[in-house]
């Protein structure tokens, strides 16, 4: 699934979604894609971090499709990359990354992104299935 936006070199920040404190559901965070994911398997909910997508679509009708996909987040400073799942839209930034299982992870070495309030990255559409996969996310593949 190819965006209709830019994906390079974009704004990523943080928000406290707090999954593992919510018992992964996304009822209780409000989440944009708890009316379709939250009756997901809990293995599901939890197989990767979280994040919101904050693109001008989000609260069309068609916006719920990208709920549940996955993302593979690189950060330019440092070639740090992890995937996330798609459970939220948000306003502001490109992606809104979860603090502690996605943003803290490819966070610059000295902490300057959550200094900052963001980080610069790429990121892309990928599927979850091979991303679950040994060597099915890593950047450049799909």
């Amino acid at each position: 699934m190819a965006a209709p936006w830019p994906t390079s070199n974009v704004n990523a920040t943080y928000n406290g979604y707090y999954p593992e404190q919510s018992g992964w559901d996304l009822r209780s965070i409000n989440a944009f894609c708890a009316p379709w994911d939250a009756s997901q398997p809990l293995w599901w909910r939890q197989q990767f971090g979280w994040a919101g997508l904050c693109e001008p679509w989000l609260g069309t009708s068609t916006s719920y499709g990208y709920c549940g996909t996955c993302i593979n987040v690189t950060n330019r400073a440092t070639g740090k990359w992890i995937v996330a799942r798609i459970v939220d839209k948000c306003t502001g930034g490109s992606v809104e990354l979860d603090y502690e299982t996605v943003f803290s992870k490819i966070d610059d070495n000295d902490g300057h992104g959550f200094d900052k309030g963001y980080l610069k990255v790429d990121y892309k559409f990928i599927s979850c299935y091979r991303a679950s996969r040994p060597g099915g996310a890593e950047p450049g593949r799909m």
